[in-house]
């Protein structure tokens, strides 16, 4: 599921970051491969040299990773499997948009999401707030 996300962009200049993608794919003219290990402490600042995350999880129907909410508070949109949690973002939920994960088709969702203008600085702020592992994981481990 993920090769068959990673096909349907391959039309949209995109840069993966991770180890082992160039191995899998080989060379695509539009992929730039960032083989360097990135630590959870640093995605907000590369999530905000970018504007959208394409995130490719098809494992979660009920929720998403924290690169999402990661993303959106750096100012980066999101196009994602489609899932129920996205509601639970409130007024950032319009930032997102869903995929499908057995057909994926996302390069609408990305060009429309490239041309939409940046998410509200307030927004983003509350969203760190109400969504960062200070608030969500803190008490868990309190």
């Amino acid at each position: 599921r993920r090769f068959a996300t990673l096909r349907a962009v391959e039309a949209i200049r995109t840069d993966l970051h991770g180890s082992g993608w160039r191995d899998w794919l080989g060379h695509k003219r539009n992929f730039r491969y960032v083989d360097a290990q990135t630590s959870h402490r640093d995605l907000p600042a590369l999530f905000a040299r970018h504007r959208v995350l394409l995130d490719f999880a098809p494992n979660w129907d009920e929720g998403f990773n924290d690169r999402v909410v990661t993303a959106l508070g750096a100012g980066c949109r999101v196009v994602t499997s489609r899932n129920a949690a996205v509601a639970e973002l409130g007024a950032a939920a319009p930032l997102v948009s869903g995929y499908s994960m057995h057909h994926p088709a996302p390069a609408p969702a990305i060009l429309q999401a490239l041309a939409a203008p940046p998410a509200d600085p307030a927004l983003r702020e509350a969203l760190r707030a109400e969504h960062g592992w200070a608030r969500c994981v803190g008490p868990l481990l309190g």
